[in-house]
């Protein structure tokens, strides 16, 4: 099970998918991993990945945009700032 979400970074609007166990349940705590992709990528390509990988094992995981990356929020678009994405992850 996946669902899209949204949050705030500082002044960005990030843009993610959560990916949940097979048998979640919402009553229960889980481990959990967030995962960004490396530079130039969007989450729906290593990290969906990965992230899907993790909730098949029974991880709650979460795949990102960065800053000024895919859907996350962020001018100029496509900036590689390291500064900026050590603070989103």
């Amino acid at each position: 099970m996946q669902k899209k979400v949204t949050f705030k970074n500082n002044e960005h609007d990030m843009s993610g998918i959560l990916f949940f166990p097979d048998n979640f349940d919402e009553n229960k705590q889980y481990p959990a991993f967030s995962i960004a992709s490396p530079a130039g990528a969007v989450k729906e390509q290593i990290a969906t990945n990965y992230d899907s990988r993790l909730a098949k094992y029974g991880f709650i995981a979460l795949a990102f945009d960065t800053s000024h990356q895919g859907e996350s929020g962020g001018n100029p678009r496509q900036l590689e700032a390291p500064y900026e994405r050590v603070e989103c992850i």
